[in-house]
């Protein structure tokens, strides 16, 4: 349920994901703030940060995730540290991210080498 003040924000917004389509809801971002967005690009996931494709992209798609994971909080500055310091909505987010990017690398590997038949 919209607060009246969001509704009046609605009602000029445009979305900030395409910045085409009038705006007509907010959603929440990982910063605790919230921005307005239209209903096609809600619908559409967030894309993954350009850093967790290069850093899982190092890792064998026969991993599992859990490893995958693992890998990638070692690779942060200060490790484990670091990433107990994240918020727990935080490190679910960079969680997704992770499992997605891993997903994506194993797909195209069986693309690959399951040939064109």
């Amino acid at each position: 349920m919209q607060t009246k003040s969001e509704v009046e924000f609605l009602k000029d917004a445009v979305c900030v994901r395409c910045a085409r389509n009038k705006a007509t809801q907010l959603v929440r971002v990982a910063n605790g703030s919230r921005d307005a967005v239209c209903d096609r690009c809600h619908a559409r996931p967030a894309a993954v940060p350009a850093i967790v494709r290069q850093i899982v992209g190092r890792c064998h798609v026969g991993q599992s995730d859990r490893a995958v994971i693992r890998y990638f909080v070692s690779r942060l500055k200060h490790g484990y540290a670091t990433w107990r310091a994240l918020p727990v909505t935080e490190r679910k987010t960079w969680m997704r991210h992770i499992i997605r990017a891993h997903a994506e690398n194993r797909g195209l590997y069986f693309y690959v080498m399951g040939g064109s038949r």
